[in-house]
Parts: structure tokens; sequence; C-alpha cells
């Protein structure tokens, strides 16, 4: 069975769980990210010969490429999906779909996290950051791009909790956005006049993009909507521009900023 047929099936089993919407994007891009690498690497993507060795490559690349946390979230990601696929597994909550006889991943240990505080982007990067998201243009993209920025910037809500917004959560008049956080905890959260702007000007051009009837998302990429591993290539790329190195749980940890 290919890899992308198993992923499909644990994501329905999932949603008769009532996995929530913002958990399956998260598992989706982790699986993703994995399908990626075996493309690359030239190794096989039907999941009866996938290899333990196959996933401990994936996971030494991303703890070179990226980050220990982000390796750890996706060993947590990839531990769950292969044990849905095999015959039983560790920390088994439902009927696995039994298609090898164990899990590759079987007593394999997670990759070793060193606490390290994140760092909090200095005032003078804060306003260069800010200063990326005035005059876009009409280009939906850079406009898309500024406003997810600037709600970044002045609400401080996570990373899946930006990618799962959709059109119904966004109170425009109030300028309150409604997002669903961890434990499906949901909470109203204010942003500011500016943040405010920026969101007008990209909801103008939206019903412009190609992909607008396609989903009620608010965040549209390429072929659809936005998943967190797109919302973190933009924040990435605007790090980039102003000279420091950014992701999304930064702009999460900074006080937020009302300009």
């Amino acid at each position: 069975m290919r890899i992308t047929d198993a992923r499909d099936s644990w994501f329905r089993a999932l949603r008769a769980e009532g996995a929530s919407a913002n958990t399956i994007e998260i598992y989706a891009s982790g699986i993703e990210r994995f399908i990626e690498y075996l493309q690359d690497h030239h190794r096989p993507t039907n999941v009866t010969k996938i290899e333990r060795a196959d996933i401990q490559g994936f996971l030494t690349h991303l703890q070179d490429t990226r980050s220990q946390a982000t390796a750890h979230n996706r060993y947590r990601v990839l531990r769950a999906f292969f044990n849905y696929v095999a015959d039983g597994g560790d920390d088994l909550r439902r009927e696995p779909l039994g298609i090898i006889d164990q899990s590759p991943m079987r007593r394999m240990a997670p990759p070793k996290m060193d606490e390290k505080p994140v760092p909090l982007l200095q005032p003078d990067k804060m306003e260069e950051l800010w200063g990326l998201t005035e005059r876009p243009g009409k280009d939906v993209r850079a406009r898309r791009d500024a406003a997810i920025l600037r709600l970044f910037l002045a609400t401080g809500i996570r990373r899946g909790e930006m990618a799962a917004l959709k059109i119904e959560d966004l109170d425009l008049n109030a300028q309150l956005v409604y997002v669903g956080g961890k434990g499906r905890k949901y909470r109203n959260v204010p942003y500011s006049s500016a943040a405010a702007i920026a969101l007008d000007r990209y909801l103008a051009l939206r019903p412009l993009h190609k992909c607008a009837q396609q989903t009620d998302r608010v965040w549209l990429g390429i072929k659809g909507h936005m998943t967190g591993w797109g919302i973190d290539k933009v924040v990435e790329n605007a790090g980039k521009r102003i000279g420091v190195e950014l992701s999304p749980h930064q702009l999460s940890r900074n006080p937020p900023m009302n300009s």
C-alpha cells in the first residue's frame, strides 16, 4: 500500500474519533515532509517497504537542517502513523490497519531535545519586520504574507491556529479572531487596527485567487489552503529579508505589537 493511501485511511480514522482539523493538519504536514524526504533520497514510498533506517535518516536530516524540536515533533507524528499501520504497536488507541507486522519505530527512542529558551525578536528587528508589511501592492500573495505577519505580531497566536483559521473565525468589525488552541480550548483574540487593515487588503483580493472557491480557510496557497508548513515558509522568508532566523514560535512568544 502506498504511504499516501495509508495516510488517508489514518486521517479517516482520526476524523471518526473526533480529532480536530488542527490536529490533522499538523499530522498531514509531518507525513508530507517524510514523503518528500523519501522521494528526494530515492527510497520506497510503499509502507510495507519503509525501513527503520529511512525514519532515522529523516529525523537526523531534520536535526541537521531544522531543529531538534522539529525532529521531535515529526517523530511523534510518524510513531502515531506507523502504530496505526502496523498490526499492534506502542500506545495503540485505535483499531489498526494491520498491513505490516510491527511498526518500524517499535522501541525507537525519540530525538534528544536540549531545553533552550525561544529567542525573542529584538525591537529593531520587530520594526524591520513590520516594515515588510507596509505597501504590499496589489499582489494577493504579498498581501497575504503581510496579513499573516501582522496578525502574528498583533495576537501571538500559534502557527497551527493561524493555519487553521476560517473566514467565519474572523470578526472584522469587532477586530477579533476566534481560535481553537491546545485541548480544543477556544478563545477570542483581539487584534490591532493595523492588522485589521492588512486583513482587509488581503480579503479584498482573496476572491480573485484560483482556489478561493475550494476552501473556507483564510490563507490560500498554490494548490488550496495553506498548511502549517506554508505558514512556516512565509515567516522564514520574512526573517531572511531582515537578516535573522525566524519561526512562528518566536513570533507567538513576543509581546503583541499593536502599531
